[in-house]
């Protein structure tokens, strides 16, 4: 069954919209909402759909690395915990091919960026154009996006959970 929820408490106070906001921003700054917002004026509707429809894609690239960081962790940890440091070191040393990987992914969401985002925004000649435009300015973070990724995954596998916050941010 439903039972309906009183919210009045969320909205009776005096806060701002742009405070009101940062409470529920993973970004606890009041700058970066003000920025978002701003954003989200400008750009209409139609950045708002451009920005869904790149970070819908970004999450298919991402999920590569991911996948990697997931699992090599394992490994990595064991060969830690086993004080194994020669296996460990060339876990390590296999790292630089996540930098190959991230260069095939921005040249792949270069040459495909227009059949992705056709996927899904072919119907508005617009949005589509836009949305192209902003996937191929984004995609050049695939050139790091590995290396971050793994990196933090591989320190938070030796326990080392401040260089892997460190290289998270």
């Amino acid at each position: 069954a439903y039972f309906p929820k009183d919210s009045t408490a969320e909205f009776d106070n005096n806060l701002t919209i742009v405070d009101w906001l940062t409470g529920y921003s993973p970004v606890k700054d009041v700058t970066y909402v003000r920025g978002f917002l701003g954003r989200m004026l400008f750009a209409g509707e139609d950045g708002v759909a451009a920005y869904g429809v790149i970070m819908y894609v970004n999450f298919i690239f991402a999920a590569i690395f991911i996948g990697y960081a997931i699992g090599s962790a394992p490994l990595v940890s064991y060969h830690y915990g086993a004080e194994n440091h020669t296996e460990l070191r060339n876990l390590y040393r296999k790292s630089p091919l996540i930098g190959i990987v991230g260069i095939v992914m921005f040249a792949l969401s270069e040459l495909l960026s227009s059949p992705l985002v056709g996927l899904y925004v072919s119907y508005d000649k617009e949005l589509f154009d836009m949305t192209v435009n902003g996937f191929r300015i984004y995609s050049t973070m695939f050139l790091i996006l590995g290396f971050n990724i793994w990196g933090s995954s591989f320190f938070t596998a030796l326990g080392n959970g401040v260089v892997s916050a460190l290289i998270s941010f």
